[in-house]
């Protein structure tokens, strides 16, 4: 390991103490003709990882035309999930379920994003909680 990789090693523990919360990780994959269903192949953990959901209101103002009148109801990448690549091994996959114990909210992946310095970004969708 290089004193590069050391160091954003670090850096990247320091930042998960802040600001990583648990979630609980359901591997799923798709059946032939069917709804997902849970992948025997890959286990169920906990883990711990970064919520964002980077949702804006814009507003007359905001583009200098006066007034407070919504332009948008709402202008959203939608919610990201990042996760450090040691933290789930076996991989993410799209359908994959991941639920964040603070609210119960269920969210499935649709998109794997990884950084290439250790840290995969997840796209996901609310489905339920």
């Amino acid at each position: 390991m290089t004193q590069f990789e050391r160091l954003l090693a670090s850096a990247e523990a320091a930042v998960d103490r802040v600001n990583a919360e648990p979630f609980g990780f359901q591997p799923m994959r798709e059946n032939v003709n069917g709804r997902a269903g849970a992948d025997p192949a890959r286990p169920p953990r906990r883990v711990q990882a970064i919520f964002t959901d980077l949702g804006f209101r814009l507003e007359d103002g905001a583009r200098g035309g006066g007034g407070n009148r919504p332009m948008l109801e709402r202008s959203s990448s939608g919610p990201v999930i990042s996760v450090r690549e040691s933290e789930l091994p076996e991989g993410v996959r799209r359908l994959d379920r991941l639920t964040r114990e603070r609210t119960g909210a269920v969210y499935e992946v649709k998109g794997v994003d990884p950084d290439g310095l250790g840290r995969t970004m997840l796209r996901v969708v609310e489905v339920g909680g």
